[in-house]
């Protein structure tokens, strides 16, 4: 897949072509957008933007050169090509909304659907979606001229949308509109490029929406003459996909770790609970579930959408839990550096702590030095898991800990449940 959403090379259009009326309306063309990109496209009346527009819709026809869509030019194809390109990859909002005034509003905005073939009970609950989604619910069996312009423009965009196309072009869609309805329209047209991560291309005449743009494109006479980049804007999409990954990498920590910990509490006659269990337990590390709404869903009948677990094995699974996730925040935050150079002398005891809790042996002063020195040796990345093991289960002669092969296992299995949340 092309790194760009559409690409514009040596595009010109000539009007009336060879009469006596003929206008250059485009001249020399070339544009380049990303994919998830927001570009504005803007300048006077008659500088020829909407017609670029057109053209990047396949709407029009260039004299010369190629308007690439996805990686395919548009200009080489026929129409019932380009008609089946809008239905995949092109959603278009108008200013004058296009709504059919016979039908009722979830007939319009379902209309793509009818034309690629989708029966009545899929096109309803997409179209109704999509109008819950803008604020239209509700509004469903009224005529387009029973509802205000921007009601209306919000019904055009979900119909732009029922095919779900990655490209959104809009033709000075708030021209109509006003300034409250605009606003809702402008923050509609943002969220669908910054959340849904649609390629947005809107052309304006109305400087003071430049600050919802990625990059916007000046046009003069038919030609392209500056391109200015919305520094602003870039700085916040860089944060927002910083923080989107860093809870995606989260997410994966947890998922990783509720699979460890289903494994550990459930047998092998239990296996058809772990996929429940897992979502349960992710659900609790990331907040969705509170301590008491953990252990009822756990404690609640299978037939009940529980899994039917006795109140002692539940708080066996929360204490865990709780457990390993405050030895993991000791840990989180600390960069490798620091967890090589740092002595973590309080990080290390309490992770010695959770290793013996529950285990019966004592352990002698220098048995205890010995694990702590293997667990940070651990951490620190210094040993591996098996020389983790072959640690703690040499004898203390030999400069081990003096313990069993069992019980190294378990203690690497409680440190590496730690590890993945950390």
């Amino acid at each position: 897949m092309s790194d760009f959403a559409i690409e514009i090379k040596n595009l010109s259009l000539v009007y009336d072509l060879g009469t006596s009326a003929e206008t250059l309306a485009l001249k020399d063309i070339n544009l380049k957008i990303k994919n998830h990109e927001y570009v504005i496209l803007f300048g006077p009346s008659g500088c020829g933007k909407s017609t670029l527009l057109y053209t990047i819709a396949g709407l029009m026809k260039p004299t010369s050169g190629s308007v690439l869509i996805n990686g395919k030019d548009i200009t080489k194809m026929t129409a019932k090509e380009i008609a089946v390109m809008h239905r995949k990859d092109i959603g278009i909002v108008f200013q004058s909304y296009n709504l059919i005034p016979t039908l009722n509003i979830i007939n319009n905005v379902s209309l793509p659907l009818v034309w690629r073939g989708a029966p009545k009970s899929l096109r309803v609950p997409i179209a109704k979606r999509l109008l819950k989604k803008f604020g239209l619910e509700g509004q469903e069996n009224k005529l387009p001229q029973e509802m205000s312009g921007g009601q209306q423009q919000r019904a055009s965009i979900a119909r732009s949308l029922v095919n779900n196309p990655p490209i959104i072009i809009a033709d000075e869609p708030t021209g109509n509109l006003d300034s409250k309805a605009t606003k809702v329209v402008l923050d509609i047209l943002d969220d669908l490029n910054r959340i849904d991560k649609k390629t947005i291309v809107m052309v304006t005449h109305d400087s003071s929406m430049f600050s919802y743009a990625d990059r916007i494109v000046f046009l003069k006479d038919g030609q392209i003459v500056k391109e200015e980049v919305n520094s602003a804007k870039a700085s916040q999409k860089a944060e927002l996909e910083a923080s989107d990954n860093k809870d995606k990498s989260t997410h994966k920590k947890n998922e990783e770790f509720a699979n460890a910990i289903s494994d550990y509490f459930l047998s092998i006659s239990e296996l058809h609970l772990k996929d429940n269990l897992n979502k349960i337990i992710v659900d609790r590390l990331e907040g969705r579930l509170n301590k008491s709404s953990f252990a009822e869903i756990l404690q609640r009948p299978f037939r009940d959408g529980g899994l039917g677990m006795d109140k002692e094995r539940v708080n066996d699974i929360e204490r865990r839990i709780s457990t390993i996730t405050y030895e993991s925040e000791l840990l989180k935050g600390k960069t490798e550096e620091e967890i090589k150079e740092t002595k973590m002398s309080l990080e290390i005891g309490e992770l010695r702590k959770y290793l013996l809790e529950g285990f019966s042996k004592k352990l002698s002063f220098v048995q205890i030095k010995r694990l702590e020195e293997a667990i940070s040796s651990y951490i620190r990345g210094a040993i591996d898991d098996e020389q983790f093991k072959k640690l703690v289960s040499l004898s203390e002669a030999q400069g081990g800990v003096g313990l069993n092969f069992a019980d190294a296992f378990v203690f690497l299995s409680k440190l590496q449940l730690v590890l993945k949340l950390k």
